[in-house]
């Protein structure tokens, strides 16, 4: 299998630094897929090796502009890596079926950080830090990078409702 650099570091934006169950790249049939629990970005990729995930600090250290991957592991036929067999996460569960029907349009907010990260894989992925978000309501907002088609992220919106009742405004006496 063989990867950009660049398409790696992208995913590494999208996992969890302290999560474990996070923390790791997937590799699926034709996807690469990095998900910290909020946001998740999905790339193809030819992939001839299976199924299975790399913790993804395991990729901090190569500089190749090109990654190749065996399925015994090495990469650049100089590092080994632990290969994870199978998928820890049910990655596809999330995913719409289609872009149509991911896009009501409804507003939802989302976290600055998250909005800046896909700026970030946007710029590593296309070298320019534009993708539409295409938002959904309660539900995971699509970004897509036009360039890259096949290519898109996931972001989960803020669940106001959840606060509400919790916090009371005060404002100031005007007298």
């Amino acid at each position: 299998m063989i990867l950009r650099l660049e398409q790696i570091k992208a995913a590494q934006l999208f996992c969890a630094k302290k999560i474990q169950k996070y923390s790791t790249i997937i590799f699926d049939k034709g996807h690469m897929v990095a998900t910290d629990g909020v946001a998740m970005l999905i790339q193809p990729i030819e992939n001839d090796i299976g199924v299975f995930s790399i913790t993804a600090s395991e990729f901090d250290g190569i500089k190749d502009k090109i990654v190749g991957i065996t399925a015994d592991g090495m990469v650049n036929d100089r590092i080994r890596m632990h290969l994870h067999e199978g998928l820890q996460c049910p990655w596809r569960r999330v995913i719409p079926e289609s872009l149509e029907k991911a896009t009501a349009n409804e507003p939802a907010y989302y976290d600055s950080d998250y909005i800046a990260k896909i700026g970030k894989a946007a710029k590593l992925l296309t070298g320019t830090r534009y993708f539409k978000l295409h938002q959904n309501g309660v539900k995971p907002g699509v970004a897509v990078f036009n360039s890259l088609p096949g290519t898109f992220a996931l972001i989960m919106p803020l669940r106001f409702e959840n606060l509400k009742g919790k916090f009371g405004l005060v404002l100031p006496d005007g007298g």
